[in-house]
């Protein structure tokens, strides 16, 4: 068994690993703490005490899991929630002094290139792309015959754009329109081609997935978004916030504040690769890292 526990914007996860002699894998526990650390990031990306001890503490209760699963080995790793710190070798060191665990902070692209290898352990994918849109970045993999021809990270995430935007629990209309500006603006380097399929990972699409199954009276098991229905859902909210209020509580009471800037997010990139439809991969970037950081290592 091998444990990888996931240091996010929005999530601290502890996920399980039983790893079988043929180099699969399958998930038999997994736990998640939202932490919100990009709420913990003052006006100079600079993380707070407090946001730092939020990790300590997190880490430390899941120890009692730890132990009591007997694990072979334990991962820590990062993204955006340290990565884009301006003090991350401090929260490094200080959770290393606190923990003992050493903790990976993983670059934009190395963390989009997990997310990658995550959907193709599960999918076998051939062309199209990779979308990840976390708590403070989002990561878009293009590839073409099971290979990346680009791999990049762009400081927009659901909860990041939240705390710059949104001043209330839900986004007005004229804050969601900002959200999008900058996305846009965010992605402006990319090429604006047909793209018709896409996997999507990671919290934020997958409750956006839970939203739109229940609107749309979907099988609870239906992975797969109709883009030009997402698009519809987005209108809605944005003409009548209202009437999605009841859905969302009930899909992500959690992700309340976050789900709508994180639809924003992908709306934007629906429309830039002007793409029909998104697979919504159970694997990601944790899977990704077990394969690229653990596995292939042991080979060696």
């Amino acid at each position: 068994m091998i444990g990888i526990v996931d240091i996010g914007s929005n999530t601290i996860r502890l996920s399980c690993y039983k790893i079988r002699t043929n180099g699969d894998f399958e998930c038999v526990i997994h736990k998640k703490e939202t932490a919100g650390l990009a709420g913990y990031v003052d006006e100079k990306g600079k993380m707070t005490q407090e946001g730092i001890e939020k990790v300590i503490h997190t880490l430390q209760d899941f120890q009692m899991l730890i132990q009591y699963m007997h694990l072979k080995e334990v991962y820590f790793f990062a993204t955006a929630s340290i990565r884009n710190t301006i003090n991350c070798k401090e929260i490094v060191q200080q959770i290393e002094q606190q923990t003992g665990y050493s903790i990976q902070v993983l670059s934009g692209q190395e963390e989009a290139i997990c997310d990658f290898e995550g959907v193709n352990k599960e999918n076998k994918i051939q062309n199209g792309l990779v979308i990840d849109i976390g708590g403070g970045s989002t990561e878009i993999v293009s590839f073409q015959n099971k290979k990346v021809n680009n791999a990049k990270s762009y400081k927009i995430g659901s909860l990041s754009m939240y705390k710059r935007f949104v001043r209330n629990i839900l986004p007005t209309k004229d804050e969601v329109n900002e959200i999008r500006k900058y996305t846009k603006k965010s992605l402006v380097e990319e090429k604006e081609e047909k793209c018709s399929s896409a996997y999507g990972v990671g919290g934020s699409i997958r409750a956006i997935l839970r939203l739109y199954n229940l609107y749309y009276k979907m099988e609870e098991n239906n992975r797969e978004l109709d883009c030009e229905k997402v698009r519809k859902l987005f209108k809605i909210y944005l003409n009548d916030s209202q009437s999605l209020l009841e859905q969302m509580i009930k899909v992500a009471p959690e992700r309340l504040h976050t789900l709508i800037p994180g639809l924003s997010i992908l709306c934007t990139i629906i429309k830039q690769y002007d793409l029909d439809k998104i697979v919504v991969s159970k694997n990601g970037v944790r899977e990704g890292f077990l394969v690229r950081h653990v596995l292939e290592k042991e080979k060696c």
